[in-house]
């Protein structure tokens, strides 16, 4: 039989060799067949149950028919997963705000409702080196059954980062509950996120004080969440943020917004240029821009003309070299981009071995959509009637090409039945937020009008 490397056992040997572990990981056998299949590009060889262990643990698989030397390690270099440094699970898509600008709000409401199937993902990848996972929602503090749980698993397993992304709402209450439980405050809230093995409390703003309390419609939680960030600090927590850069601030003001958020994180005096440098090169910080997606639909409408998008403004490299984050929805899908409502098609790990998944991504409809430069070719289903001039940012437009191309793809639509490429617009422009839904749905903890 003739064999490869697959995906995770590529990744798993690159990184035993970078962290020095190689000799310590396998038995002596198994290291020198992976070794001999890694230097040979392809094993020729006959089935032993060395080669068969590897087989089952996802580290080896068959070569493709006609794959050649030079075949397998171009195959090796284009690994979808060399460049992954982090696990994010999206636990909920439930919150107890509703954000103007929120890609969540127009959704369905999800949460994991087994957190012990995440087990199999952090066992997995754990041996890849990736030892940072970041829980976001929703608001996961609040609604997240439990993420402390698997906070505290991924910890005693080895795993080196654990943060949460919230909006602070607990900063400054008394007696309340979180995750059911209760607390007397927000300090001895966060001495329990500490004790379970949190290393990061990741705050989200949107801008200074006035623009960030307007998005999300609570007077005062800005200040509240500024003095927070010295209550994590005391608790023995890493405070940090997540910024949406282009909605309540922007340019010079913005810049001075960062920098200062900078000095009040880390504790330096350093003047706007190196503190902004400082925060956003930090990557325990999320920096993004804003998206018209969901709720920020509503917030912009700058750029009506779909046909001006060229092909390398939609194609993106995170949908076949994605680049830093490995995402788990509350679905239990697999997502390279979080704006894609259900997914990107790579498989759902509550149904699938996570290790088969990623041996696989290069099969997915989405992941070839972009690496043969194809997504540029779909922008004629995109129809500007239903989607008029309510798209302004290309990964808007993007996630409309990906989600009515792959619907298409998996219904088996004809590239000229125009009846059905309509009804699949309308149902994609639903899920974005750019369309009303048409039924009722539960988004962000709330019953609205779909």
């Amino acid at each position: 039989m003739r064999f490869i490397l697959s995906n995770y056992g590529h990744r798993y040997l690159q990184h035993l060799v970078r962290s020095g572990a190689l000799e310590k990981a396998l038995e002596a056998d198994e290291l020198d067949r992976l070794r001999q299949v890694f230097a040979r590009g392809v094993l020729d060889e006959d089935e032993s149950p060395e080669l068969a262990a590897l087989v089952a643990r996802g580290m080896i698989e068959p070569a493709p028919e006609g794959m050649d030397r030079d075949a397998a390690r171009l195959r090796y270099e284009r690994n979808p997963l060399e460049h992954i440094r982090r696990v994010v699970f999206e636990y909920t898509t439930v919150c107890n705000l509703d954000c103007n600008h929120c890609r969540n709000s127009n959704l369905e409401a999800h949460a994991e409702a087994d957190p012990t199937r995440l087990r199999r993902v952090v066992d997995a990848v754990l041996p890849l080196g990736l030892g940072r996972f970041d829980f976001i929602g929703g608001e996961v503090t609040l609604y997240g059954k439990g993420w402390l749980d698997l906070v505290a698993y991924i910890r005693a397993q080895g795993g080196t980062h654990a943060s949460v992304i919230t909006s602070g709402w607990f900063f400054g209450e008394t007696d309340f509950r979180a995750a059911g439980k209760r607390y007397a405050d927000d300090r001895e809230y966060l001495a329990d996120l500490r004790a379970r093995g949190l290393t990061h409390v990741i705050v989200s703003l949107d801008g200074p004080a006035a623009a960030h309390d307007v998005c999300r419609g609570v007077p005062g939680l800005y200040d509240r969440v500024i003095e927070g960030l010295d209550k994590v600090r005391d608790a023995g927590l890493e405070p940090r943020v997540s910024l949406v850069v282009g909605m309540g601030t922007s340019g010079a003001e913005a810049r001075a917004w960062i920098a200062d958020l900078s000095r009040r994180i880390y504790g330096h005096q350093a003047g706007d240029r190196v503190a902004t440098q400082l925060l956003v090169q930090d990557d325990s910080n999320y920096v993004s821009n804003f998206i018209d997606v969901g709720g920020g639909v509503k917030l912009r409408r700058s750029r009506g003309d779909l046909a001006a998008f060229t092909d390398e403004e939609l194609r993106c490299k995170n949908f076949f070299r994605p680049a830093p984050t490995l995402r788990i929805k509350a679905t239990g899908e697999i997502a390279l981009c979080p704006l894609i409502e259900g997914g990107d098609g790579y498989g759902n790990v509550h149904e699938r071995d996570i290790v088969e998944l990623l041996n696989h991504m290069q099969d997915a409809f989405v992941y070839k959509l972009h690496a043969e430069r194809r997504v540029g070719a779909h922008l004629r289903f995109v129809e500007p009637e239903v989607f008029g001039g309510s798209i302004g940012h290309a990964c808007s437009v993007r996630v409309a090409i990906n989600m009515i191309a792959r619907t298409m793809h998996e219904r088996g639509v004809a590239e000229d039945d125009h009846a059905a490429i309509h009804a699949i617009n309308v149902e994609v422009a639903e899920k974005m937020g750019i369309l009303p839904r048409t039924g009722i749905h539960r988004a962000n903890g709330h019953v609205r009008p779909r």
